[in-house]
């Protein structure tokens, strides 16, 4: 892997992070000012759960692509908490899911 490629793959990382947190933080914001059944709502028919988790598993992929050369580098920096909070908010919209499908 060469500087250029990694400094593009890095970007493009960064972008889907970016993307990512901001499907997160709308998410928030409509259970915080709109109540938690809009926010539902919004999150599910919009279809921002599979973009969500398709743009989480895409930058994992990409974080593991560029481990080894950040590794041999010495520049790997881990920000687990934030990659906890994607997976926690993730699985708690797929029960909530879950729950609602089988209600019907």
């Amino acid at each position: 892997m060469t500087k250029e490629f990694y400094e593009r793959k890095k970007q493009e990382l960064e972008t889907l992070r970016l993307t990512a947190g901001k499907l997160q933080l709308e998410y928030l914001r409509l259970g915080k000012y709109e109540g938690k059944k809009e926010q539902q709502s919004w999150w599910i028919n919009k279809g921002n759960l599979r973009k969500y988790v398709n743009l989480i598993h895409t930058v994992q992929k990409l974080d593991e692509e560029l481990m080894p050369y950040e590794i041999s580098n010495g520049i790997r920096k881990i920000n687990l908490q934030e990659h906890r909070k994607w997976h926690y908010l993730t699985f708690l919209v797929e029960t909530r899911r879950k729950l609602k499908l089988s209600r019907k």
